[in-house]
């Protein structure tokens, strides 16, 4: 929509300089932001079958916003438990020391066959703090682990609103602490990290 604007903005700024009438004028009587309702733009999108199922299972209420939060988490877990192909990966579940309330639950998953030394990824998911595990990322933390021949390392997180603010984040930074004390020493034997994150605040930052 903004190029939408800004091309009618050049077609529209010449033709009302030219007929005498300053910028102002044109922009009170002319702007395209007045105008944009009578714009109509025909997008053709194709979708694939698989979207287009998913649309219609979740098209009727009651919507995943109006639900509570235990029953938003069994939605989302419904949904990705679909039956999908699946890159092989070595999953390693432990739990690291550091934690605001103690231990923190993480999952690690290798490429198989990788070398000793890997770089790692330590990939926080999105949903609000609210909603997500491994179970609902495996697919892409997978694909991540096998893409980029690196370990991920996925903090399962204490969830909101069970836990209070901050702990979600105190845990995932413990995380982050022990990835880069242990590099060397244990799992996930990493030279590099990478911070990352979908729908969330986590900017992707390499330590080395």
């Amino acid at each position: 929509m903004q190029y939408a604007i800004q091309a009618l903005d050049e077609i529209l700024i010449p033709n009302s300089i030219e007929n005498g009438e300053s910028d102002k004028a044109h922009h009170r009587h002319f702007s395209p932001r007045n105008q944009i309702k009578d714009i109509k733009i025909s997008v053709d999108i194709q979708l694939e079958p698989e979207a287009h199922e998913f649309i219609k299972a979740t098209a009727n209420p009651p919507y995943l916003f109006d639900l509570g939060p235990d029953k938003r988490r069994a939605a989302v877990d419904e949904i990705q438990s679909d039956p999908v192909s699946m890159l092989p990966v070595e999953i390693e579940d432990r739990t690291i020391p550091g934690g605001p309330d103690g231990p923190v639950s993480v999952r690690i998953l290798r490429p198989q066959n990788a070398p000793a030394l890997l770089p790692a990824i330590v990939y926080f998911h999105g949903a609000g703090w609210v909603f997500g595990n491994a179970h609902t990322h495996d697919q892409l933390i997978r694909e991540l682990a096998v893409g980029a021949q690196a370990a991920v390392v996925f903090p399962n997180y204490s969830l909101s609103p069970e836990a209070q603010y901050l702990t979600a984040i105190q845990e995932s930074y413990a995380v982050v602490k022990w990835v880069e004390e242990n590099r060397i020493l244990s799992s996930p034997r990493c030279n590099d990290v990478v911070l990352g994150s979908v729908h969330g605040r986590s900017s992707f930052t390499e330590y080395r």
